[in-house]
């Protein structure tokens, strides 16, 4: 008989491990260096939705049609459009409102899809088949596509476009945490609590909702990029904000006649939603993380 050294084979499931190391160090500080750039463009915006006036050099409605198409300079960064409005007072004032609208959407879409995923997935039976329904209903539709139905059928005033978003997003918060319950309430803790003769609304309120609040606020972020884009893109279509008030998606229709002779008139805004939308989902992401403790301590730190 012949003897094989072991000593060969216990040595080599070591080296994949030691390779790896280097690899998952360089993701983690990937990760880091992503979510400092979220945050910091994230702390600009919300600057500028804070203190608007403050970042505005001019007037976002003052008309100067002997400034009209100049260039980025050391006066206008952004430029001006067509009738020499000054294109950075009209993106930051911009933000002001798309970040005003995106907020009330994300609480009350949150609020109300939150509480009816919870309610679904904790009571069941009927409340559950009721709020599914509706949620698989809403989700079979492009949200644009809803979203352009009912801003047409309510009209264009700030408040209906709050409810055209809210009623278009509301059923991801529903679907997600209604799985999210469902999984808890079968949960050891859980059946002990209504052992002791607590009531539902009591189990709901002290056990259920702490256990889901890091989905909620991670699903919100997440969510608001895609309120973002949404809002943007009606009112590129005329269905969203009205004149004279300013969006994203306002300025980015406004200036798409003049890409071959005014290109900023377009792209500052649309740099300015593009990177928005990139600072909310990254952020998210860091969010997600952070909140989920099965991830490797180097690459969720």
């Amino acid at each position: 008989m012949v003897d094989i050294p072991l000593s060969g084979f216990l040595r080599r499931p070591a080296e994949p491990v030691l390779k790896l190391a280097p690899l998952r160090r360089r993701l983690g500080a990937g990760r880091r260096l992503q979510r400092g750039l979220a945050m910091l463009v994230s702390v600009v915006i919300l600057a500028f939705a804070l203190f608007g006036p403050i970042f505005e050099p001019f007037d976002p409605q003052a008309i100067d049609l002997s400034a009209s198409f100049q260039p980025p300079s050391a006066e206008h960064w952004f430029g001006t459009d067509q009738i020499g409005r000054d294109v950075l007072s009209r993106v930051v004032e911009a933000t002001r409102l798309t970040l005003l609208i995106t907020g009330c959407v994300v609480a009350l879409a949150g609020g109300l899809g939150g509480l009816a995923g919870i309610g679904a997935g904790y009571f069941g039976g009927a409340l559950d088949a009721l709020v599914m329904r509706l949620a698989d209903i809403q989700l079979a539709l492009p949200a644009i596509i809803l979203a352009m139905v009912l801003a047409g059928a309510v009209g264009q005033t700030l408040p209906n476009l709050v409810l055209v978003l809210t009623l278009a997003s509301w059923a991801r918060f529903a679907r997600v945490l209604r799985g999210e319950v469902l999984s808890l309430r079968t949960r050891d803790f859980i059946l002990l609590v209504r052992l002791a003769g607590a009531s539902r609304g009591w189990i709901m309120l002290r056990h259920i909702l702490p256990n889901v609040v890091g989905t909620l606020v991670v699903l919100a972020t997440i969510e608001a990029g895609s309120v973002i884009v949404l809002e943007a893109t009606l009112s590129f279509l005329g269905l969203g904000i009205q004149p004279p008030g300013i969006s994203w998606g306002g300025l980015i229709a406004e200036g798409r006649g003049f890409l071959g002779a005014a290109w900023w008139v377009c792209a500052c805004p649309g740099l300015a939603l593009m990177l928005a939308v990139l600072a909310v989902n990254l952020l998210g992401d860091a969010l997600r993380d952070r909140l989920n403790p099965l991830l490797p301590s180097d690459l969720s730190s």
